[in-house]
């Protein structure tokens, strides 16, 4: 039977966060669902959620293996189990897995997320791959097409002593692995969690990552990573989402934290932006849409200065201070065990910024929300 010749749809969001973050444990993600459920978080926007392929970034866990709501490392970044059933009834039909906080609670719970995700009927992408490939291809067949899809986590992997369950990858096996997929499959997209958090354009190197994913044979690359918005640009004939912020989470201490953005593709010959929502996280932790358009609004990152690390710094330490005065603001939110761990972890930080060489820099020392 021939293959349909309309062009395939795909549609991408931000990162997924179901579970508290460090900043929120107790009163996060998870603690507004495990009282309301799930389905309110996309009420509002799963009308956008369509499309051959409906592509997130899943960064937590999702299990309660070992889960205890009174450990401050045990409780945060922990989706509950029926949170992937939520998602693919909104419409989301591939989770990301290949990311840093994949292995926060260990190979049990990197395992039980993939297990749930599966179970719950939606495809996983950023296994780690046994054969040729760095990266477990997801090979789907969609109207006589074959769509393959890769995924890598590009950034400090800070849980895993050995080498990840999930596909962390360098420039040259990425770059492989998109060319041979691209001989076996009709299109190929790529997902990558990457750059610098908190920063509103991709530097230099990023750039040029995501040109050379392109130039190996990928039609779209997604990006992820940042929590904040980024530039879309189109390379030849496909596109590169250098960051679509946040989609849901509890990062509800700075605007820009509070945005994502949802993206339709139509993959044909060339890959071209069809539609964008621009959304935003409700106090509530619900998605709202904010517009809709035929482009990509955000800023081009020339806006992003020429000294790139003094930048990300000062933003990193915008980002902390502003935390910090949340978990203030919301102090009598917290349990007490909870704020006895927080403060003894407070303490082992600063002391170990104390020993800290001068002028290092050190992704440690600003932990992930």
């Amino acid at each position: 039977m021939p293959g349909d010749d309309r062009d395939l749809s795909f549609t991408a969001v931000g990162d997924l966060m179901l579970g508290d973050s460090a900043k929120c444990v107790g009163f996060g993600v998870r603690s507004a669902t495990s009282r309301s459920g799930f389905g309110y978080l996309f009420q509002k926007i799963c009308n956008f959620l369509e499309g051959d392929i409906v592509f997130a970034n899943l960064e937590c866990v999702v299990g309660d293996h070992d889960f205890c709501r009174w450990s401050f490392r045990k409780a945060q970044m922990r989706g509950a189990p029926g949170a992937v059933t939520a998602l693919r009834e909104a419409g989301i039909t591939v989770l990301n897995v290949a990311n840093n906080h994949a292995m926060q609670h260990g190979e049990v719970g990197f395992r039980a997320t993939c297990r749930a995700i599966e179970e719950a009927g939606l495809h996983v992408v950023g296994l780690r791959g046994t054969g040729r490939y760095l990266c477990h291809p997801l090979v789907l067949d969609l109207r006589g097409k074959k769509v393959g899809i890769l995924g890598y986590g590009c950034t400090t992997e800070n849980y895993c002593r050995n080498t990840p369950l999930y596909a962390q990858g360098h420039p040259p096996q990425i770059i492989a692995d998109t060319a041979m997929l691209s001989e076996e499959c009709d299109k190929v997209v790529v997902s990558l969690h990457w750059g610098d958090e908190f920063v509103s354009g991709p530097s230099a190197e990023i750039v040029d990552l995501g040109r050379k994913v392109i130039d190996a044979g990928a039609c779209l690359v997604v990006g992820h990573h940042p929590h904040v918005l980024q530039e879309a640009e189109a390379y030849r004939d496909g596109i590169i989402l250098y960051s679509l912020g946040n989609f849901v989470s509890d990062m509800l201490w700075d605007d820009p934290l509070r945005k994502g953005i949802i993206v339709t593709c139509d993959v044909g010959a060339t890959t071209q932006i069809r539609k964008t929502v621009l959304v935003e996280t409700c106090d509530d932790y619900s998605v709202a849409p904010l517009a809709v358009a035929e482009h990509y609004p955000v800023s081009h990152c020339s806006r992003v200065p020429a000294e790139y690390e003094s930048y990300v710094e000062r933003l990193r330490l915008r980002n902390r201070n502003l935390s910090h005065l949340h978990v203030a603001k919301n102090f009598h939110r917290y349990n007490p065990a909870i704020l006895a761990q927080i403060a003894f972890q407070s303490l082992r930080s600063a002391l170990h910024l104390q020993d800290a060489s001068p002028g290092r820099r050190s992704v440690r020392h600003y932990p992930h929300p």
